[in-house]
């Protein structure tokens, strides 16, 4: 298989998985009453799709500790900074559509609102933290199997 064929089949393969994930979580969230506009779950699906790629490609490859404690730190400040980022994005979204639904204006954060957006963004950097360990997996074991077959 030649490499210009590698890329648009992980694209699709990644589109796949993606689609069957959106759509069972939008399955449940209608099977239990939550019923938002597609609109909706776009912005929040491309948010946690931007948030989990960024994880896993920028900055656990960029980042990921050496030995060094300063990485480590650095690491976490990283971690904690995108989490920071996510949850305000994500519930000035909750926000703004909850206000656009009920016609008022929310001057506050509403706490269900914060932990929802706490713990979504949490969810999604645990599974972009496997997605990586994964990969990183898969090339450990390539430069491992190309190290023996040099030899």
């Amino acid at each position: 298989m030649n490499s210009n064929s590698i890329a648009p089949r992980k694209i699709l393969i990644h589109a796949v998985c993606w689609m069957l994930f959106i759509s069972y979580e939008v399955g449940v969230s209608w099977y239990f009453g939550e019923h938002s506009t597609i609109f909706e779950y776009a912005c929040f699906y491309v948010l946690d799709i931007l948030f989990f790629y960024f994880n896993a490609h920028f900055v656990f490859f960029k980042f990921t500790p050496s030995g060094s404690f300063s990485r480590y730190i650095f690491l976490i400040v990283a971690i904690l900074s995108e989490l920071t980022i996510f949850t305000y994005i994500s519930t000035t979204l909750n926000n703004a559509f909850m206000q656009m639904r009920d016609f008022q204006v929310f001057t506050s954060i509403k706490t269900p609102v914060l932990i929802m957006s706490v713990s979504r963004g949490v969810y999604f950097l645990g599974l972009s933290i496997a997605y990586w360990a994964v990969l990183r997996t898969i090339k450990a074991v390539k430069t491992s199997q190309n190290a023996q077959l040099n030899q």
